[in-house]
Parts: structure tokens; C-alpha cells; sequence
């Protein structure tokens, strides 16, 4: 296997994991409106329509908020990520 599908399969068991845990983690809370579920703390991939495709497909597993991590000391690259506005899944 290349590098690189050994690097989208990785990624899709990610997918598939952080699906099941906000599936796992509504069904606990209940289907109740005012219990938020928020994702992310990691780095924007470079490929938004992934990083597209994944806020979808948590939202519809019951994720409510998404959040995106800069890495510290890297004032240039948070000033450019503010600068773009957030990523949306639409």
C-alpha cells in the first residue's frame, strides 16, 4: 500500500471513529437541545472539501460545534487562519 492511501485510510478509520463517538455520546445525553457536542482541536487539513465532508457527517451523527487548532508560536499562520473566516461544512 502507498504512502498515500495508508494516509486516506488512516484518515477514513478516523472519520469513522469520531462518527461513532458523537453517535455514542448523543445517545447518552438524550436527544435533549441544550446538550452541545463539540469537535475538532486539531489542524485544518489541507483537502477542505474532506474537512467538509467530516464536519457533515458529525453533524449528522449529533456534533453541535467545531473547532479548529493553530499551532502555538505561529503567529503568521493564526493571524492568516482568523483572516479566512471559519471553515463551514456548507
Amino acid at each position: 500500500m502507498s504512502r498515500r492511501s495508508e494516509a486516506a485510510e488512516s484518515r477514513a478509520r478516523g472519520r469513522r471513529r469520531r462518527r461513532a463517538d458523537v453517535q455514542e455520546i448523543r445517545a447518552a445525553a438524550g436527544h435533549q437541545p441544550e446538550f452541545d457536542i463539540a469537535l475538532g482541536g486539531r489542524e485544518c487539513a489541507t483537502d477542505w472539501d474532506f474537512e467538509r465532508e467530516h464536519m457533515r457527517a458529525v453533524a449528522a451523527a449529533g456534533a453541535t460545534w467545531w473547532t479548529e487548532w493553530v499551532k502555538p508560536g505561529e503567529k503568521q499562520r493564526a493571524i492568516d487562519a482568523v483572516r479566512r473566516d471559519p471553515l463551514r461544512a456548507g
